[in-house]
């Protein structure tokens, strides 16, 4: 039962319900759940302040060869990948961005932070306005005991499962940012495309849409509708089937119901 209309969850839940849409090619589109309705005058300040941080960042960057390369790569390939484009109107809200980077001998991982509860200058943030979303999240320890449970299982990961997720394009004006690989480059303002780790309702948008995959898609497929609603923790689903021959069947109906919606599965463990 969805929470009621008069509360916050509600009312986020409305907002999904009404604005979501399936695209031609399958793939989701979703809307940001907005408190109000913003404009740039509800975030004054936010631009100089994410040019500032970026300029700390290329400070960063240049002192190390390594960090520069990782994160250049990881941008051009969110620019390959059609999750980020040049923006085509101006920024609502500036998010900043920064590494969080651990020196590794022979495999030096990256993870690039997208910082919404970055405040303008009247203290503000992203984050503050919008509506964080019910806890769609399944608990550990249930989808832990609900795996034991068959004979034969699997785990598999849903690749970059937010950055599969489109955002309306009227919304995208609240994900503006900064790049250039180069100093020498003039300074660019993307918005990003997609569903953004960083963003307080992130985790609702992404499970709100394996719900709706459940329901809307899974008519027929009640062993896949199970795993989405009830074997799914964070991008992982774990499940199973009592013979070799359900299993295989189960996992190429996840695979196939999941691409429809653009979701791939990766890193299949039987």
């Amino acid at each position: 039962m969805p929470p009621p209309s008069f509360t916050d969850d509600g009312r986020c839940e409305e907002i999904f319900e009404a604005e979501h849409k399936r695209l031609p090619s399958g793939r989701f589109a979703v809307p940001l759940p907005t408190r109000t309705a913003l404009s740039s005058r509800s975030f004054p300040g936010s631009r100089e302040h994410a040019i500032k941080r970026f300029e700390n960042l290329e400070k960063r960057l240049s002192m190390d060869t390594k960090l520069r390369e990782l994160y250049s790569n990881f941008m051009s390939e969110y620019l390959t990948l059609g999750h980020i484009s040049v923006a085509k109107t101006p920024g609502t809200y500036f998010i900043p961005h920064h590494a969080v980077y651990r020196p590794a001998d022979g495999d030096s991982k990256i993870r690039v932070v997208f910082d919404a509860s970055a405040k303008g200058s009247q203290g503000l943030s992203l984050n503050e306005c919008l509506l964080q979303g019910p806890k769609l999240q399944q608990d550990i320890v249930d989808v832990l005991t609900r795996f034991r449970m068959p004979k034969r299982v699997f785990t598999a990961d849903i690749c970059k499962m937010y950055r599969q997720i489109l955002v309306l394009p009227e919304y995208r004006t609240l994900q503006h940012v900064f790049w250039r690989s180069s100093p020498l480059e003039k300074l660019i303002e993307y918005e990003l495309d997609t569903v953004t780790y960083g963003t307080n309702c992130a985790p609702f948008l992404a499970l709100r849409v394996l719900k709706a995959i459940a329901f809307d898609d899974c008519t027929d497929y009640d062993d896949v509708r199970d795993a989405l609603l009830n074997q799914t923790y964070v991008d992982d689903v774990c499940a199973g089937a009592d013979s070799t021959t359900d299993i295989l069947k189960f996992q190429s109906e996840l695979i196939s119901i999941l691409g429809r919606a653009g979701l791939e599965l990766k890193k299949m463990v039987q």
